[in-house]
């Protein structure tokens, strides 16, 4: 699904560069459920924006779904986002006028094809996230751990192949973070590769995979929990 060789990410020029990622090798499966760990500054945010595609490597290769994602332009790069990737933030980035149906709807506008019976599958999504009786309220309207999930429901409606999370659980509390982490992993269950950055270790034990880094560079990457199909 994933695989990076050699990957850097460099800000400005010298003497004054910065390196943010730092000759990275790395591969994520099909259908893995991965942690990306760090203190501050270590690079995981950015890490994150060069799997999703939001920024491209200084040098290295990456490639998705065995696509070299160097080669694509922008307006390819737009399509990859929006057909393959599925974005969660810590802020949910609703727009507060529209109710949680339309904000669920949004991505659909930049499909290929608007389909068919768009509202009734974004309310199926926001049933599916325990949802069901808010579609028409508005994100002020909702609880912080709601509106989280209103932004899962959306980062779903296009059936990516990944979901890359940057501190889901960040702006909740202990119980709501908690249900949006049982989320994910009935995502990863179902078969959708997981990626989530975090600071907090025990967002990170619930992943099956955790990857540190640190100055840019990998630290370690082990295995952790269980396996999909429930073996250690």
């Amino acid at each position: 699904m994933i695989q990076m060789e050699g990957v850097s990410r460099v800000f400005g020029r010298a003497p004054n560069e910065v390196k943010a990622i730092v000759d990275l090798n790395m591969s994520i499966q099909t259908g893995e459920y991965v942690a990306i760990m760090g203190p501050s500054g270590s690079g995981k945010s950015t890490l994150l924006n060069l799997v999703g595609c939001l920024d491209r490597p200084s040098s290295g290769r990456y490639l998705l779904e065995d696509r070299e994602i160097s080669s694509l332009d922008d307006t390819q790069l737009s399509r990859v986002r929006n057909e393959v990737l599925g974005f969660v933030f810590q802020q949910f980035h609703l727009l507060p006028r529209l109710n949680a149906l339309k904000n669920v709807m949004l991505p659909l506008i930049y499909a290929p094809q608007y389909p068919p019976h768009a509202s009734e599958k974004a309310g199926a999504l926001l049933s599916a996230v325990g949802l069901g009786a808010k579609l028409s309220a508005r994100p002020g309207e909702l609880s912080g751990g709601q509106q989280q999930r209103v932004a899962i429901a959306r980062a779903l409606i296009n059936e990516p192949s990944v979901i890359l999370a940057d501190e889901p659980t960040g702006n909740l509390d202990k119980e709501s973070g908690k249900e949006i982490l049982d989320i994910f992993e009935k995502l990863n269950q179902d078969g959708r590769t997981v990626i989530i950055v975090t600071h907090d270790p025990e967002v990170a034990d619930r992943a099956r995979r955790k990857i540190v880094l640190e100055d840019g560079m990998l630290l370690s990457d082990i295995p952790i929990g269980r396996t999909q199909g429930g073996q250690a």
